[in-house]
């Protein structure tokens, strides 16, 4: 798997992120999930997919070919990177962290600002720091109001 994640993260353009690589060996397909402080497009997801699949390495390792699938995180996707939370700067999350008293809080925030050691965050109340070591799983809330 090591090899894989190499031979991929090879092709990926600068900026570009690995979020998640998935080998399914069952069917000989690979799923890789990117994402980038800027937007990918569909052109540039399929010309990795390409790339990827064209790569004679990939060819050794799958001589009866595979399927490659690049895909970017949806919208229920847990965010991860700081880039990503930077992307995301007023819109609601859904959080869920460890507090000073090291209780797990679960609410719901507007995102303000995203600083080097955490993103900052409010509801209607007060806004706060939140360290990214203290978030526990944080996504976008997707609202049709």
């Amino acid at each position: 798997m090591e090899k894989l994640r190499n031979i991929i993260e090879n092709h990926l353009s600068r900026g570009i992120v690995l979020m998640d690589l998935v080998h399914y060996s069952s069917s000989d397909s690979i799923k890789i999930t990117i994402d980038s402080p800027n937007n990918i497009s569909v052109g540039d997801t399929s010309s990795l997919a390409k790339r990827i699949k064209n790569d004679d390495s990939i060819s050794s390792i799958f001589p009866n070919g595979c399927r490659v699938e690049v895909t970017t995180p949806g919208i229920g996707s847990i965010l991860v990177e700081k880039f990503q939370y930077q992307k995301n700067i007023g819109r609601k999350i859904q959080l869920e962290y460890h507090d000073d008293s090291s209780s797990t809080v679960s609410d719901i925030f507007l995102i303000v600002d995203v600083e080097d050691i955490g993103v900052v965050v409010s509801n209607n109340e007060k806004s706060q720091l939140i360290t990214f070591e203290n978030i526990i799983s944080a996504k976008i809330k997707v609202s049709f109001d």
